[in-house]
């Protein structure tokens, strides 16, 4: 009967030992998730600012004709320079 209660008790601790290692693995498992969600989130941000930035400045210029014609003919005297 005492060596029964042993086991039963061995098998309790084992039990509570596998649950808490479970536990830890998921817990970094899901960490790892969040981590790679916040990269890809992070990056497609940057991609929509990036996108932005270009129809802004491509918007202005189309409203500053004199400018950029002036932008470009100093880029070209600099180049032949």
């Amino acid at each position: 009967m005492l060596r029964r209660r042993e086991i039963d008790a061995q098998r309790a601790l084992d039990h509570a030992a596998a649950i808490t290692l479970q536990r830890a693995y998921r817990g970094r498992l899901g960490r790892i998730a969040a981590e790679d969600q916040r990269v890809e989130l992070a990056e497609f941000i940057s991609q929509i600012r990036a996108e932005e930035a270009i129809a802004e400045e491509e918007e202005y210029w189309e409203s500053h004709r004199m400018e950029r014609l002036a932008r470009e003919v100093a880029a070209f005297v600099k180049k032949e320079a």
